[in-house]
C-alpha cells in the first residue's frame, strides 16, 4: 500500500523546526520541504508534512497552537 504524505503546515523556517523537533519527541515521523538554505533563518513557506495515518500527529497539532 502506498503511504500518503500531506503537509500540516506551512511555517516560517526557524517554527518548522521548533515543531518538527516536538513531533518527533511525540514518536512522529516528519519531514521539511522547501528549505531555502540561503536565506537561512528568515526563510518562509517550508511545508511540514506527515504520513496521512498518523492520527496522533493531529491531536497533538491541537494542543501545540
Amino acid at each position: 500500500m502506498e503511504e500518503k504524505i500531506i503537509t500540516i503546515a506551512l511555517l516560517p523556517y526557524s517554527k518548522a523546526e521548533i515543531l518538527r523537533s516536538k513531533l518527533e519527541a511525540k514518536g512522529i515521523s516528519c519531514s521539511l520541504e522547501n528549505i531555502n538554505l540561503i536565506q537561512g533563518a528568515i526563510a518562509t513557506g517550508v511545508k511540514v508534512s506527515i504520513n496521512a495515518n498518523d492520527a496522533k500527529a493531529r491531536l497533538l497539532l491541537h494542543s501545540i497552537f
